[in-house]
């Protein structure tokens, strides 16, 4: 690993035991990194087994540590076997990641297909209520934690052709502050990422790692008129931060990396 200077959000990873689901590419593989490196041990799920490796490779590269275990997020079995497998390996759970998420194509409402929209729901949403079910007992049997769900600005301003994605975020906002309310007793802290646009899969963009050097072309960048389009590593840092914080500290908050509007 890199030498770093060591600030209280670095030594707050050190040893944490993570759970990243979304983990083979994009801004969970991303963050997943910037994780390991502040010296967390991180499970990697996702239902592609090659990324995961991928991923899992690169940490490791780094002098870092990582486990990776195939799921998908909307099978309760799944989530329950995840959150188990990390305490199984590494001994305790402190940190979740519910990352894992789908765009569900651009179409209007009435040509958009009941598939699709259940993929939003199952998904973005019931996914993530999944993810939270599975991962409570063991963090609270940590003493605590933190839950950090990977919101969107379309739950706020909902763009035309994206209901189904945008009716999952928002739902996705309610369910995560239900949950800071409900968890906070058990300091279990739980928080809302807006990564806002990203250098992804999502918006055509393939490397594996993509640096904001990358980017200074991509055609996302200039449709926006000044719409901060980033790299992933960006929106790492953010969650760095999301993890490094007290089990009872801020709970129930939205941060976000979405331009003004």
């Amino acid at each position: 690993m890199s030498e770093r200077t060591t600030d209280t959000t670095e030594r707050n990873l050190a040893d944490q035991v993570a759970v990243i689901t979304g983990g083979g590419r994009g801004l969970g593989r991303a963050i997943a990194l910037a994780w390991a490196e502040r010296g967390a041990r991180v499970l990697c799920s996702a239902r592609s087994r090659a990324e995961l490796e991928d991923t899992a490779a690169a940490i490791t590269s780094r002098g870092g540590e990582a486990e990776i275990l195939p799921a998908d997020v909307a099978s309760e079995q799944d989530m329950q076997r995840l959150m188990a497998h990390a305490v199984e390996r590494f001994g305790r759970l402190d940190v979740v990641l519910l990352n894992a998420g789908v765009n569900g194509g651009r179409l209007p409402i009435e040509q958009l297909p009941m598939e699709d929209w259940r993929q939003c729901l199952d998904i973005n949403l019931t996914g993530v209520f999944l993810g939270i079910k599975a991962a409570v007992p063991h963090l609270r049997a940590a003493g605590g934690g933190k839950i950090i769900g990977m919101g969107s600005g379309s739950s706020l301003h909902s763009p035309a052709e994206h209901a189904g994605y945008s009716a999952s975020k928002a739902g996705l906002t309610a369910l995560l502050r239900s949950a800071a309310r409900e968890l906070r007793p058990d300091h279990i802290a739980v928080n809302e990422l807006h990564p806002g646009p990203t250098a992804t899969a999502m918006h055509g963009v393939t490397t594996s790692d993509p640096t904001e050097s990358d980017i200074v072309d991509h055609p996302r960048r200039r449709q926006e008129g000044g719409e901060w389009f980033k790299a992933p590593q960006v929106v790492a840092e953010l969650a760095c931060f999301l993890a490094g914080l007290p089990n009872d500290g801020v709970t129930g908050q939205l941060f976000s990396l979405n331009s003004l509007r």
